[in-house]
């Protein structure tokens, strides 16, 4: 018998007989494996016979295994093989699967169950859920005309202004976003040009803010592709939705951050969708702003955010936060244009970045 295991796999092939003079040496490498409570694969291809012995190593394995809600999955064995389990009673006790590729996508589901990652289905597309936080998060509001740190803003939304000096309601026209290290500026139409400014010292840049949807600093979790393809705005939109009532509360409101790695036209942009959760939350807050802006296009604008479009975007070899990622890639030199959000054709291998808050309470209490 000839015993070939591949550990990130968790996948251990056995050819040949299997039989009480080499069985010790599977039990081993099984042992070994099932260790790490994760599921495990035997490709039994080419396995031509199982004695008993080799039967009491599958169980042990399995019943080891079993303490940790993991799980033994038999793969592609012969007819004849298979007798053996039924004659002995066993072909309910094993999880058997006709072919390997089946038995591994089932490891890769447990795996993924077992580390909190969700996996989505949208058309031909899988994307991957991965948490990086708690499943949501206490959002804030201002509601009232208050000068405040783009660092006590951290990812938000809002009405604002360039100018300090400005006192009035009225002189808070500017739609904004603030990244943490960064803030744009879209002002009304004809009354200036969009505007990003990068902060050095995120804590000390104070400007007035009239009204704002504060996020806090950390996402909720990152979503992508599980292997490089295409996707649109609307199917991201379709994976968010799956994750509203699955992970995230039915009435909780989500920041996207979507990093857009075109080649031919970089760019990351921040919004939210114009859903019910947004339309309850200014009702509640008192946004006049917000829902002054919700109304234009007789209510039918789907987003509100802003997209920043970039020279080059490139995403660094370890998969990191989106902060470092903005603060690699947003930079004079690599900035191209500010623009309001909306709905583009495609986005090549998208990185999105969630942050959802379940609640809103006035900042500062």
């Amino acid at each position: 018998m000839q015993i070939i295991t591949n550990s990130s796999l968790r996948c251990v092939k056995v050819n040949g007989r299997l039989d009480a003079t080499n069985s010790n040496e599977l039990d081993l490498t099984l042992m070994d494996l099932a260790g790490i409570e994760q599921d495990i694969v035997v490709d039994m291809t080419e396995c031509t016979y199982v004695s008993s012995a080799g039967i009491r190593i599958f169980l042990k394995t399995k019943k080891k295994l079993l303490l940790g809600q993991s799980e033994l999955i038999l793969a592609a064995m012969a007819p004849e093989v298979f007798r053996v389990f039924e004659i002995a009673g066993l072909d309910s006790i094993f999880r058997f699967e006709g072919t390997l590729d089946a038995a591994l996508s089932l490891t890769e589901a447990g795996r993924l169950r077992k580390s909190g990652i969700t996996e989505i289905a949208i058309g031909h597309h899988r994307l991957i859920y991965h948490p990086e936080g708690d499943d949501s998060i206490n959002g804030k509001y201002i509601n009232t005309r208050k000068d405040t740190s783009i660092g006590e803003l951290g990812y938000a939304l809002g009405f604002g202004s360039l100018s300090a000096t400005k006192s009035s309601l009225s002189a808070c026209p500017d739609f904004f976003i603030s990244i943490k290290r960064g803030i744009a500026f879209l002002p009304p139409e004809s009354e200036g040009d969009p505007d990003f400014r990068m902060i050095s010292s995120a804590g000390i840049a104070i400007f007035p803010v009239c009204e704002a949807l504060s996020f806090g600093s950390h996402p909720t979790g990152m979503l992508k592709l599980a292997s490089p393809g295409l996707l649109t705005f609307s199917q991201v939109n379709e994976a968010v939705n799956g994750l509203i009532g699955n992970i995230f509360l039915p009435d909780s409101l989500t920041l996207r951050i979507v990093a857009n790695f075109d080649k031919n036209s970089p760019s990351v942009s921040i919004f939210l969708a114009n859903n019910e959760a947004l339309a309850s939350i200014i009702n509640k807050t008192g946004l006049k702003m917000f829902g002054e802006l919700l109304r234009e296009d007789d209510g039918k604008k789907a987003y509100i955010g802003i997209t920043i479009r970039l020279s080059g975007l490139e995403l660094p070899q370890k998969e990191t936060s989106p902060e470092e990622i903005l603060s690699h890639n947003l930079t004079f030199e690599n900035l191209m244009a500010v623009k309001p959000f909306s709905i583009g054709n495609f986005l090549e291998n998208p990185v999105i970045w969630l942050i959802n808050a379940g609640t809103f309470t006035v900042a500062g209490e």
